[in-house]
C-alpha cells in the first residue's frame, strides 16, 4: 500500500501474527544498502522502528556487500550480530520422560528481495547452528561453515539445497542461486557460471514466459475470474508476444549466456 498509516498497519499487523506465535522475532534482512534496495530496507528499518514492539528487533546485513568477491567468511559478522539472541531464543526440548528441558522463545525471520537465494544461505547457517546446539555441540557451532562431521555435512548441505532448487523452480522456473556454497561451504567460478546463466533465464522466463504463471496465481488467490464463454483457445495471456519477439528474445538470452561462459572462463 502507497498510504502511510495503511502501511504501518499493515507491518503491525503481520508481526502481531508472528509474535503471538512464536514470542520474539529477529528480523534478518539481507538486501543491498545502496539504490533501490536501499530504500526498500530504510523503509522497512523505519517502521519496525515504528512500531516500539520490545519483542520485533532488526538486523540489516548488506548480504552482497560483505561477500563481495567470494568474501564467503564474512557471513561470521552476521552470526556474531545474532549470538546474544540466538542462545536468548534457545530451543524446544523434551527428555525420554516427556518432561520438557527448554522452550524456545523466539525465531529468526530472514528475508532478501525474493527470499530465494541470500535467504536460503543465512538460513541454512542458521539451521546448522540450532541443531549444533540441541545436540550439545556448542563448540562445533563455531564454525558457520562446516560442523566437522563429515557424513552429516553431506547429507545436510545436500538436502538444503535440493530443497532450495524445488522451492526457487516454483518461483522463479530454475534451479536457487549460490546452491555450489550450500552444497560444498565453497563459492566456485563454476557456481558463479551456472548463477549467471539461471539469472539469464530467469529475466526470459520471467519478461516472456510468466503470463500463465501469474494467471494460475491470481486464480489461486481469486484475483481473477474465468469467464465461461471464453475458450481456452481463443484467451490471450495478459504476457503475450509475436512469434519474431519469442525467437528474437531467445536468440539474445542464448548469446549472453555464451558470453557470460566466455567472460567466466578469462577469469579462470
Amino acid at each position: 500500500p502507497e498510504d502511510d498509516e495503511e502501511q504501518k498497519r499493515v507491518v503491525a499487523a503481520h508481526f502481531d501474527a508472528i509474535t503471538k506465535l512464536y514470542g520474539d522475532v529477529t528480523v534478518v534482512n539481507l538486501i543491498d544498502q545502496k539504490k533501490d534496495q536501499l530504500t526498500l530496507g530504510t523503509a522497512l528499518k523505519n517502521k519496525i522502528m515504528e512500531l516500539n514492539n520490545s519483542k520485533v528487533h532488526n538486523v540489516w546485513f548488506d548480504f552482497h556487500h560483505e561477500c563481495r568477491k567470494m568474501q564467503w567468511h564474512n557471513l561470521s559478522k552476521l552470526m556474531d550480530i545474532v549470538d546474544t539472541k540466538f542462545n536468548q531464543d534457545s530451543f524446544f526440548a523434551k527428555d525420554a520422560a516427556g518432561n520438557v528441558k527448554s522452550l524456545q522463545t523466539g525465531v529468526f525471520r530472514t528475508n532478501c528481495m525474493d527470499n530465494l537465494d541470500r535467504t536460503n544461505v543465512v538460513q541454512s547457517l542458521f539451521a546448522r547452528r540450532s541443531l549444533m546446539f540441541q545436540i550439545g555441540k556448542q563448540n562445533e557451532a563455531a564454525n558457520i561453515l562446516d560442523s566437522g562431521f563429515k557424513s552429516f555435512e553431506k547429507i545436510f548441505k545436500n538436502i538444503w539445497a535440493d530443497h532450495a532448487d524445488v522451492i526457487s523452480i516454483l518461483y522463479s522456473g530454475t534451479g536457487a542461486l549460490k546452491t555450489d556454497f550450500t552444497r560444498t561451504g565453497k563459492r566456485t567460478y563454476a557456481g558463479l557460471l551456472q548463477d549467471g546463466k539461471n539469472s539469464l533465464v530467469r529475466y526470459y522466463l520471467n519478461n516472456y514466459q510468466d503470463g500463465r504463471t501469474q494467471d494460475a496465481l491470481d486464480f489461486f488467490l481469486g484475483n481473477f475470474a474465468v469467464q465461461s464463454r471464453l475458450s481456452a483457445a481463443s484467451y490471450k495471456s495478459p504476457i503475450s508476444y509475436s512469434a519474431s519477439q519469442w525467437f528474437m528474445s531467445l536468440f539474445v538470452v542464448r548469446f549472453l549466456i555464451h558470453l557470460l561462459m566466455y567472460l567466466v572462463l578469462l577469469l579462470v
